[in-house]
């Protein structure tokens, strides 16, 4: 750890190379990647930046020669927005290019990308130091992903809104009524009678509805596009390697080891809600639905939502009919 911190220390003041490299996606077309300057360096001064763009981790000694060389900046650029009209995973990193002389940065110098990005100074010989972490990125990042136009995005954004019913407005999938002793008093009128049908059905009573639609796969925005790192993106990583492929035997197993070890609460949230929709498209439904109650008061109507799905679905065994007409 001291070596790692000395290290990344003369990198930062002696070294002419920029160092604490970011890149985030700031719409649904841009990345914007930003960098520290060194605040000195001894024998070698930066004439120049050059950014460069690949679709892997540019480590390795021609990583350079296989990437692609985006943008030439002035010495003291600390920013550049890349434009893109694709949605695939890039990594970046800053190369300076330096010339002989000793170096100390100003910290008035005012920089205005748009002003400057024609204001090349050019020249100098490139110091091809590549450090994850510090001049090059080691999380891909893709731009931000357009909700709007993804239709399952849609639908999730809505399911996931409390709704608010005017007095006697009915809801559009009511929690079932069950009359199991059938010497009830006519039901709530908001109730209705297929409602109840459907009820009496998960308890041995003869289905009349039709067969259930099961929902569609629900996705939480942040698991849409790729973390930086952290639980996030271990969490990330099991969903792109399993859920999303509908791999849902896979996804179970996964979500389950993932969620035995200490997470960060938001992301046991997501994970717990994702064993559940698991377990929902393994036809496990009772152990689905515990899962849903268990995160209930967290996504209220979401939870909800998969609640009064899970109980249409599940079918009570003819061995446990103790009902008949």
């Amino acid at each position: 750890m001291i070596f790692f911190f000395t290290g990344l220390l003369f990198a930062q003041t002696s070294r002419p190379i920029a160092s604490d490299i970011n890149a985030s996606a700031t719409s649904t077309t841009t990345i914007t990647v930003s960098w520290v300057l060194p605040e000195k360096t001894e024998g070698e001064q930066i004439v120049s930046l050059a950014v460069y763009r690949n679709t892997r981790p540019i480590t390795g000694n021609n990583a350079l020669s296989i990437s692609q060389k985006i943008a030439t900046l002035p010495y003291n650029s600390v920013s550049y927005t890349d434009t893109l009209n694709d949605y695939r995973e890039y990594y970046y990193a800053v190369i300076s290019y330096t010339k002989p002389g000793d170096y100390e940065r100003n910290s008035d110098l005012y920089y205005d990308e748009e002003l400057d990005k024609n204001n090349n100074t050019g020249g100098g010989t490139p110091y091809e130091i590549l450090l994850p972490g510090v001049n090059s990125t080691v999380n891909g990042v893709r731009v931000k992903s357009p909700v709007k136009a993804n239709s399952i995005s849609k639908k999730t954004t809505e399911s996931a809104k409390e709704k608010i019913y005017s007095a006697g407005d009915l809801r559009e999938q009511p929690l079932p009524y069950l009359d199991i002793l059938g010497d009830s008093t006519t039901p709530d009128p908001k109730i209705s009678k297929d409602t109840e049908s459907k009820a009496l059905s998960l308890v041995g009573g003869k289905q009349t509805h039709s067969i259930a639609i099961p929902l569609e796969p629900y996705y939480f925005e942040q698991d849409m596009m790729s973390p930086e790192g952290g639980d996030d993106f271990l969490l990330y990583e099991v969903l792109r390697t399993t859920f999303v492929a509908k791999n849902y035997p896979a996804a179970t197993a996964s979500l389950l080891r993932f969620l035995a070890q200490n997470r960060t609460q938001d992301v046991t949230n997501r994970a717990v809600f994702y064993l559940g929709e698991s377990y929902y498209y393994c036809g496990k439904y009772e152990k689905a639905l515990n899962q849903f109650l268990t995160i209930e008061d967290t996504f209220t109507s979401l939870s909800r939502k998969w609640i009064e799905s899970t109980l249409e679905l599940y079918k009570v065994p003819a061995s446990e009919n103790n009902i008949t007409e």
